[in-house]
């Protein structure tokens, strides 16, 4: 059983080796071909060479205006899967130069719209915002924006995150807590009044040596006073709270605005050159398959 099967995976290894044989001996016929049909069509492929040598030298020396930035946001509610979408949404007008439509939900002048190139947005993991299904209490995500202006950056922070509250979803939301936060202000407030009632009351008969007020425990011993402060304490703090929602009504929050280096980002000189030979080669590539496929109709016609 064990020779079989040591056979068997003498085989397999036989059968990968030969195959990767074969895909070598291929790409070696590949770049023959390729370099013997470079070789009768010199004029045109040094032609295009030049031309690749002229535009990677014209993007490293006059390279295309690129501003990236970045500006972090905080939300309470709902998941943040909704403000992914919703910014897909503007990076898929963006990408389409619907401008003009992206006008209506994004307040810039229509200057600065077209300066865009791309909006990402991420969780704090790093993954796409619209694929975001955590339930991480840590409700920050980041917005990455690539501009040819740098000054769109100024006021897009800010924008940005009035679209985000400008959803119906956000807006029903918003609407709920603030009924459910003036309701429990209200509830709070009363228990605050309840609180120092009793305390008063107790103080007093403390001081005059009476029996405890009907406000009071039955056993005024086991009247807590200072568990009684800490109460009022944390009921106050929940009241500041609720009130500062209230006071500034934004689910969405702008927490880091964009900062746009003064510079524009420039691309690696080595990336430029890579692209240019991959032009060069995907060009000649082309221009041999038309001339061969070509010169095999001929003389198949004849």
């Amino acid at each position: 059983m064990q020779q079989t099967k040591n056979t068997q995976d003498e085989v397999t290894v036989h059968e990968f080796l030969s195959q990767v044989k074969e895909i070598l001996l291929f790409l070696k016929r590949l770049c023959t071909l390729y370099f013997r049909e470079l070789g009768k069509r010199k004029a045109i492929h040094v032609f295009l060479l030049l031309c690749a040598i002229a535009g990677a030298l014209s993007f490293i020396f006059h390279p295309i205006k690129k501003y990236e930035a970045t500006a972090s946001y905080k939300y309470d509610s709902p998941a943040g899967k909704l403000y992914g979408e919703m910014l897909d949404k503007v990076n898929g007008l963006i990408q389409t130069h619907s401008y003009t439509q992206l006008h209506q939900y994004i307040h810039l002048p229509l200057q600065q719209l077209e300066s865009i190139q791309k909006i990402e947005a991420k969780n704090i993991y790093g993954s796409p915002l619209s694929d975001d299904m955590t339930n991480s209490k840590d409700k920050i995500f980041y917005i990455s924006v690539t501009s040819s202006n740098a000054t769109v950056f100024d006021s897009l922070g800010t924008v940005l995150e009035n679209y985000l509250n400008n959803n119906i979803s956000v807006r029903e939301t918003l609407q709920r807590e603030t009924e459910e936060f003036t309701q429990g202000i209200l509830y709070r407030k009363k228990a605050l009044t309840m609180l120092d009632s009793a305390t008063s009351a107790y103080i007093k008969s403390m001081n005059r040596n009476t029996s405890p007020s009907s406000l009071l425990p039955a056993n005024a011993s086991q009247f807590n006073i200072s568990q009684i402060f800490d109460e009022g304490k944390n009921i106050t703090q929940e009241i500041v709270d609720m009130q500062s929602f209230l006071n500034d009504r934004r689910i969405v929050k702008l927490q880091e605005p964009f900062m746009a280096s003064a510079n524009p980002v420039q691309s690696s000189k080595l990336k430029i050159i890579l692209l240019a030979v991959a032009c060069f080669v995907a060009a000649s590539l082309i221009i041999i398959f038309i001339s061969v496929f070509f010169i095999k109709k001929k003389y198949a016609s004849q």
